[in-house]
């Protein structure tokens, strides 16, 4: 009888500890479960919020090009501005596809795959961000090309219309002296003429 319950306990221990090691695993494997959980759930938590920024980014692309060279240029100044805040996006983006890899080593199947998902759509949103802004610094610099031209065009019609005047006048000196300087203005003029010729030619 005294075997028999020697045995029995040696028995119910070594029950007691197969299961409380069973344990001890299962509550490492919850804890794996849940930290995995934790940092999945903060990657999609991230990409979400970065999305958003630069979504609100892309909103904040204005459609002006100015109305003269100046506004074009205060123009121009601002959307340099916005380019370098912009870049501060890139390294999260940078950070959040180094994330995305690890995790899909860590966590393959379904969750790698929501990983995968979530990360294209924050590369689509860059992406479109980045499109949006070379298109918004061309067409600044077209439009300011287009008022340069504008403003150069309109000096040369006032300059052209001011030597009409000039021309057609049929002022005369009284004198030598007055004669003499008319003279010189006319070749003064004719210079002028030459010059402009010779840079539109160029």
């Amino acid at each position: 009888a005294v075997v028999s319950t020697q045995s029995t306990g040696k028995f119910s221990m070594e029950v007691i500890e197969s299961k409380w090691e069973k344990l001890l695993e299962l509550a490492a494997k919850r804890k794996l479960t849940l930290a995995g959980s934790v940092e999945l759930h903060k990657y999609h938590r991230d990409v979400s919020v970065l999305i958003s920024r630069i979504n609100a980014a892309d909103a904040g692309i204005s459609f002006d090009l100015g109305r003269d060279v100046s506004t074009v240029q205060t123009l121009q100044r601002k959307h340099q501005s916005m380019t370098h805040d912009v870049q501060a996006i890139r390294s999260q983006v940078e950070t959040l596809d180094s994330e995305n890899h690890r995790l899909q080593e860590l966590y393959p199947g379904a969750r790698a795959k929501g990983v995968a998902d979530q990360q294209e759509l924050l590369e689509l949103s860059w992406g479109r961000l980045q499109d949006h802004l070379a298109l918004r610094k061309e067409a600044l610099s077209s439009s300011s090309d287009l008022f340069t031209f504008i403003r150069a065009a309109n000096q040369l019609i006032q300059w052209a219309t001011n030597m009409r005047k000039l021309f057609v006048s049929d002022e005369i000196g009284t004198n030598v002296s007055s004669v003499d300087l008319q003279i010189l203005q006319h070749h003064d003029l004719k210079s002028q003429m030459e010059t402009r010729q010779t840079n539109r030619d160029e």
